[in-house]
């Protein structure tokens, strides 16, 4: 074999067109068939044959370069029965099963090499590649117009904008899980540690439930410095929570999970006094102490604990109001500041949404209790601090 044979040459264009390079194929294979065809059907000769470079399959390339057939040939002579004729092929060393399977055209004589491109397929590639050269160039070369310039400004400025939306959410959602869930799980264990810290402050009393149910006025208090905490409530609707209740409404009160009395805006009474015991805590955040305001129901119970007694008051009426509405913390609720108080009431503040939800601030959601009766902490604790989860 040649060096042509064992090195045939590589296309140096690649085809621009699929659509094109299957026409080059299917012609290819059409010239291939008739040249099969010819080299079964015409006679062997005694020359060697000689193959030509640009007829061997090219790795890459799908296409099979034309060539001009040679001379018909003489049909090949049929073999005697008793062995190869003289001069045949069979003789040679050339059988037609070696001959049939390859693809090449077979010549005696030497043509001129076609080039890379042999044939008419030359002028076909260098026509498109030329074409798509020159679109490349073209487009490549062309300034945008007005309205490509507004579109990618357009397009640049809405995907910034989203950007700049997205990052807000994740700020925002950070900032509610901050402010809903991890200033809770800061400031619990402060309160139950503030509910021990205060009991052991007090004299020791019995456990066991008391008898001695008065109805009388209790024990005042006396006077508490602000911040300070002085009482301790127990609600057994929600699971015998207990809130310390310190002096003052103040925001550092309330994030530390107390429940603040109100004395600042308006003074109202202490526990037991005549008039309206109120006090004010978070619902959603540093300690959810009022979260479940809206669970309680006419006739439960809260225990307001005293250095010297059991306060037990009773729910009797809730309500939905305004920041400004603060008639509801007056000596007697919804009535002018000055009117004479007759009961000892207790009232619960807290924020709500505009239809008593936990996540907003808009409105105040109330609770109003009245004093039912009080035990002495000398005689034992009240039968309602053994009822968790209600009445």
């Amino acid at each position: 074999m040649t060096d042509l044979e064992n090195n045939p040459p590589e296309p140096t264009l690649r085809i621009p067109s699929r659509v094109r390079a299957r026409k080059v194929e299917t012609e290819g294979n059409e010239i291939r068939e008739q040249f099969r065809s010819e080299l079964l059907g015409s006679s062997q000769t005694d020359a060697t044959p000689t193959f030509h470079p640009h007829s061997i399959p090219v790795a890459g390339a799908s296409y099979l370069a034309p060539q001009t057939p040679s001379a018909p040939r003489e049909p090949m002579p049929t073999p005697a029965a008793s062995g190869p004729a003289p001069g045949s092929a069979v003789e040679a060393g050339v059988t037609q099963s070696a001959i049939s399977p390859v693809p090449a055209t077979v010549s005696t004589a030497t043509e001129p090499d076609p080039g890379p491109f042999p044939g008419s397929l030359q002028p076909i590639f260098e026509d498109e590649v030329g074409a798509f050269e020159t679109v490349a160039a073209t487009t490549s070369k062309q300034p945008r117009t007005a309205k490509q310039w507004f579109r990618w400004g357009f397009f640049n400025l809405i995907g910034a904008i989203g950007e700049i939306f997205i990052l807000a959410a994740y700020v925002v959602g950070m900032f509610l899980v901050w402010q809903v869930y991890w200033t809770t799980f800061e400031v619990e264990g402060v309160r139950q540690e503030q509910v021990s810290t205060w009991h052991e402050q007090l004299p020791e009393a019995p456990q066991t439930v008391s008898n001695d149910l008065r109805y009388d006025a209790p024990p005042p208090i006396g006077p508490v410095n602000h911040g300070d905490v002085f009482a301790t409530m127990y609600v057994p609707r929600w699971n015998m929570l207990a809130i310390p209740i310190a002096q003052g409404e103040d925001q550092y009160i309330l994030d530390q999970a107390f429940a603040g009395h109100y004395v600042n805006s308006i003074k109202t009474a202490m526990p037991g006094e005549l008039g309206n015991f109120s006090v004010a805590a978070h619902r959603r955040s540093y300690g959810n102490s009022f979260r479940e305001i809206d669970t309680l129901q006419p006739g439960d119970p809260i225990v307001v604990e005293t250095k010297d007694a059991y306060l037990i008051f009773h729910v009797y009426q809730h309500q939905l109001v305004l920041p400004e509405q603060v008639e509801v913390i007056h000596p007697v609720p919804g009535q002018p500041m000055g009117t004479e108080p007759t009961e000892r009431l207790m009232t619960l503040t807290t924020c709500a949404t505009a239809t008593g939800g936990q996540f907003g601030n808009s409105h105040r959601y109330i609770q109003h209790l009245k004093l039912d009766h009080w035990v002495p902490r000398s005689s034992g604790i009240p039968v309602e601090l053994t009822q968790s989860g209600g009445n």
